[in-house]
């Protein structure tokens, strides 16, 4: 396949290799956790284009620990790099403004999923389950 790296490439490459031709004037990027994803984020930032985040996640559920603590340090840093962040839900948006994103560069988007996926796995379970 064109777009899957070859043997041997870098990630990193893969993913300039990807976003070059496009010269996008923006990237949306699907949270931080994934190298792919914060390689992109260095890409955009090296080639000035702007970065946009979307993420669901929250660290506020997770346990307390050095892990948790960590997360909470840094990740205010790494959201400097965003332009915007495509919220879904109120509370996303709490979670963004408590590790001091601006609400002003939040922006409300609604959620895509494909329902009948979720429905199909929903049913399996119950039909293992019996």
């Amino acid at each position: 396949m064109a777009n899957e790296p070859l043997a041997g490439e870098s990630s990193h490459r893969h993913v300039a290799g990807a976003l070059e031709p496009f010269r996008p004037d923006a990237v949306i990027l699907h949270g931080s956790a994934m190298l792919t994803m914060l390689r992109a984020l260095a890409w955009c930032r090296m080639h000035g284009v702007e970065a946009i985040i979307t993420s669901d996640s929250s660290t506020h559920g997770a346990r307390p620990g050095p892990r948790r603590w960590m997360k909470m340090l840094t990740i205010p840093i790494l959201l400097r790099q965003y332009r915007a962040a495509l919220t879904m839900s109120d509370r996303s948006e709490r979670h963004l403004a408590s590790l001091h994103y601006p609400r002003e560069r939040m922006f409300r988007t609604p959620m895509m999923i494909d329902e009948g996926f979720w429905k199909a796995r929903g049913e399996r379970a119950a039909i293992r389950a019996r």
